[in-house]
């Protein structure tokens, strides 16, 4: 089935197979793709994809900064992007911590806890190890070696609700509808997206940072914090003069 879509690297149009859309004109294209798929091998030897991106939605997760703004409208898929993106870095690291946030925990309750208890099953179908619990609001992936990557979710409903998530470093941080935050607390949570763990950065230095040689060093150790958001919100004259406008006022 062809889409009306077009791909943002070659212009061809997309074709759906299965659930997924991929380029239909460039191997190159879907090669990129794959990159950046989810997947695994059955016991009959047949490969099944589970999360095909885009290639906006590649060029988002792969992006080389460590602070990073997804904006546009609701519903082209930025949340769904974003979730994805850290199953995969938690289904490659070990060990990976990220912290996933909505404005509010009715937010949070209605959208990503609900989302992951669905994920949760989707990969358990192709052997992955996932274990979601609502109840420790933590979507976590056990390692064949035992080691756990955990993503955890959680609100900034009042401003003090940001010491929760001060007290430690996380490998991602996504604040999604970010705009909707107060500004200072944003702040203060971006400086925890940092890593010293040598599976975050080797997996950065493999999906972000190719260009980059193996004596320069990765912002954040490879962490990442993503603001995705819809236009509107206190927060939303900061995060323009940060990332549109890059103009600041400190």
């Amino acid at each position: 089935m062809a889409s009306k879509s077009r791909c943002h690297w070659c212009g061809g149009p997309f074709i759906r197979i299965g659930q997924h859309y991929w380029c239909a004109d460039s191997p190159s294209c879907r090669e990129r793709q794959s990159f950046h798929a989810i997947g695994a091998q059955s016991s009959t030897g047949e490969w099944r994809n589970i999360y095909i991106p885009l290639p906006m939605q590649v060029e988002f997760d792969s992006a080389p900064v460590r602070y990073l703004l997804g904006g546009g409208a609701a519903g082209v898929s930025k949340s769904h992007m974003a979730r994805w993106g850290l199953y995969r870095r938690a289904i490659f690291i070990p060990e990976f911590e990220a912290l996933i946030l909505r404005n509010t925990w009715n937010e949070l309750e209605k959208h990503h806890l609900r989302l992951m208890q669905r994920d949760e099953k989707v990969l358990q179908s192709i052997g992955i190890n996932a274990f979601f619990s609502k109840t420790d609001r933590e979507f976590r992936i056990t390692h064949p070696d035992g080691r756990v990557s955990t993503i955890e979710g959680g609100h900034m409903e009042n401003a003090e609700d940001v010491k929760k998530y001060l007290s430690r470093e996380r490998d991602a941080i996504v604040a999604d509808e970010g705009t909707n935050f107060q500004p200072v607390p944003l702040l203060e949570l971006s400086t925890r997206a940092r890593s010293t763990k040598p599976e975050v950065e080797a997996f950065a230095r493999r999906y972000m940072y190719p260009h980059l040689g193996p004596a320069d060093d990765i912002p954040g150790g490879g962490a990442v914090f993503w603001i995705l958001s819809n236009p509107g919100g206190p927060s939303s004259t900061m995060i323009r003069e940060l990332f549109i406008e890059h103009e600041p006022s400190w």
